[in-house]
């Protein structure tokens, strides 16, 4: 009997549980301990099957770093479109940055944390031109971050340095409280870690835009 085709829904949900399991492996055994074997054994599947669906490890790792990057934007612009003053987008923009970190710890991880190649990596490999697909996408959320810290610069806000700097001392304030928080150091000292973080996150917004002019 001829091989019946599947549908593409089918496939995009098998590529959707191997990149959950990938990201399972990742943090229980870095970028070095992930291999296209381990995923398929975990998903009962031959190895030289999953290579239908991705043609190597590096593939693999752009495809999650894209998923997770455009999840995050996503998330991040309808927040801001959902904001009706500039304050109210900031913070809203903000928290959902926050909020994708401490619901999305393994994408966080892989996306932020851990040493895996990005896209100067691929520079004149064959895989340079899937790895700039990811990249765009993933330079849009800094983009989008940009864009409110120019729009505060505009409205009579003090920067501090210059754009790109308060872009930078910001992101690196909220991901410090995410990164502690997705590792369980705060969870050792505070009683409620999360709510720990969402202060954190408060400061940061108050700290980078209290010179906004009313």
């Amino acid at each position: 009997m001829p091989r019946i085709a599947r549908k593409g829904s089918e496939i995009q949900k098998e590529k959707e549980e191997m990149i959950k399991i990938a990201l399972e492996i990742l943090h229980n055994d870095g970028y070095a301990g992930l291999s296209m074997r381990k995923i398929a054994s975990r998903m009962g599947m031959t190895a030289a099957n999953l290579y239908n669906y991705f043609s190597n490890k590096d593939e693999l790792n752009i495809e999650m770093r894209r998923c997770g990057h455009i999840q995050l934007y996503e998330a991040m612009k309808t927040a801001y479109e959902t904001g009706r003053t500039l304050n109210e987008k900031i913070k809203l923009l903000i928290k959902e940055y926050v909020s994708f970190g401490l619901n999305n710890p393994y994408y966080y991880e892989l996306m932020f944390v851990l040493a895996t190649p990005k896209y100067t990596d691929y520079v004149g490999t064959p895989m340079e031109e899937i790895a700039f697909r990811e990249f765009k996408s993933s330079i849009r959320v800094y983009e989008l971050v940009r864009k409110c810290v120019l729009d505060f610069e505009k409205a009579g806000g003090e920067v501090i340095g210059d754009v790109d700097t308060s872009v930078m001392i910001l992101w690196s304030h909220l991901h410090g409280a995410i990164n502690m928080y997705n590792n369980n150091l705060l969870a050792n000292v505070f009683k409620n870690p999360k709510k720990m973080v969402e202060a954190v996150a408060d400061y940061g917004i108050q700290m980078t835009f209290n010179q906004m002019k009313r």
